[in-house]
């Protein structure tokens, strides 16, 4: 990722003439101790162009993952969309709905604070995980 951060930059910047980063943070993944919490990533990730003004709705974003979690869009193969429609509910159908409605709720204040702090650890767990971990691992 990197690599194709740095190349991509370079191209649009010598093509435009300009300088300077295009991407303000590197990809990283993030340890998720329970299922909600990957839910909750899940939205976050899904209502990022509406955080950033690009559309007004999550429905309306066409560049994004969200439509193949929607019941009247066409599954696609490439992607697994059945592990977290599953934490919704067994009949795929019904977990389609209750997702869009999920993310139409828009984000917890849990997660706005997860990713509006200045030193992002790359865990969203509770403290008593991290204690946990800690306790097997030293």
């Amino acid at each position: 990722m990197r690599h194709i951060n740095g190349v991509y930059t370079q191209r649009f910047n010598r093509r435009r003439k300009v300088d300077g980063q295009l991407f303000r943070c590197r990809c990283k993944s993030i340890l998720v101790e329970e299922d909600s919490h990957l839910l909750e990533l899940l939205r976050y990730i899904h209502l990022n162009p509406v955080r950033a003004n690009i559309c007004k709705s999550v429905d309306e974003y066409s560049w994004s993952s969200h439509r193949a979690y929607l019941p009247w869009k066409r599954k696609q193969k490439w992607l697994a969309t059945r592990l977290p429609l599953a934490m919704f509910s067994p009949k795929v159908s019904v977990a389609r709905n209750m997702y869009r409605d999920f993310a139409l709720e828009g984000d917890s204040p849990h997660v706005l604070e997860f990713f509006t702090r200045k030193n992002l650890r790359p865990i969203f767990v509770t403290d008593d995980f991290v204690t946990q971990i800690k306790e097997k691992v030293f």
